[in-house]
């Protein structure tokens, strides 16, 4: 029976490149152009190697892997991440979670290092250590463009990571693609059954009509800003507020903010 090797990344000609050696070296091959879609097929069963994009619309690699770990723990197939902005992301390799880590450059200079990867994949053991586990053409060399980039981006997500209220940002299939702390904790759904499922598996089914109004509303006239619903989870009281995500002013999904509504209540 052939390997499965499952190739995620938004750009198709490094798809159709690392396919191209994995199918050289016997593997039956899975595509996938951003992490939503990682996810997905990774719940139609586990793969022999994953070789997964670090920056990707929708759900990126460092959050797949961590919903990996803790979705498969029985399937311990290595994860490759692969990036141009290792060199400048420094010590946050260390938590990233991959097992190895692949630079990418010109496609014509990674020929030798991809198969150098599949060789160490076929005939080692995995090994721990980022300088064992890197493989890039030629040296790498912090870049000051990309190094601000890398900086901007954390910062975002620190900002989004630990405001007070919970985001959710909703795909066009009413489908989850991120959500920050919060939304764990309001919910009580540990990230694993938050993302990639419709938004309303999240919530009381009781709400499931209320939660598909909001949805429709909002989508369906220019002129509604928003529209707000309350609702218990647990024995919390938790105000949502939806509103449309726009991507150059094209549609793209929702944004719903979550508060909890006791937090004033026992302040007052």
């Amino acid at each position: 029976m052939s390997k499965i090797g499952m190739v995620i990344d938004n750009d198709f000609f490094f798809v159709e490149f690392l396919s191209e050696a994995l199918e050289k070296k016997g593997y039956q091959v899975v595509k996938g152009y951003d992490g939503k879609e990682a996810i997905t097929k990774l719940k139609e069963g586990p793969v022999d190697v994953l070789f997964l994009d670090v920056i990707m619309p929708k759900i990126d690699g460092p959050t797949v892997i961590r919903f990996i770990r803790d979705k498969f723990p029985e399937h311990s197939f290595p994860i490759v991440a692969v990036s141009s902005t290792f060199i400048e992301r420094g010590e946050e390799l260390n938590e990233m979670g991959a097992d190895y880590y692949f630079a990418k450059g010109p496609l014509e200079q990674m020929s030798e290092q991809i198969e150098r990867l599949l060789e160490k994949l076929e005939g080692e053991e995995r090994s721990n250590g980022i300088a064992t586990n890197l493989f890039a053409t030629g040296n790498l060399h912090p870049r000051t463009t990309t190094y601000d980039l890398v900086e901007t981006l954390n910062f975002q997500k620190a900002v989004v990571d630990h405001i007070g209220v919970g985001i959710l940002v909703v795909d066009r299939d009413a489908k989850v693609i991120n959500c920050n702390p919060m939304v764990v904790e309001l919910t009580g759904k540990p990230i694993q059954d938050i993302l990639n499922s419709p938004i309303t598996h999240l919530f009381p089914s009781r709400e499931k009509a209320e939660i598909i109004a909001r949805l429709k509303a909002v989508a369906q006239n220019q002129e509604l800003k928003r529209a707000s619903l309350e609702m218990i989870i647990g024995f919390r009281k938790v105000g949502l507020v939806f509103s449309i995500f726009r991507l150059t002013d094209q549609i793209a999904g929702w944004i719903i903010a979550m508060e909890d509504l006791d937090q004033w209540e026992e302040q007052a």
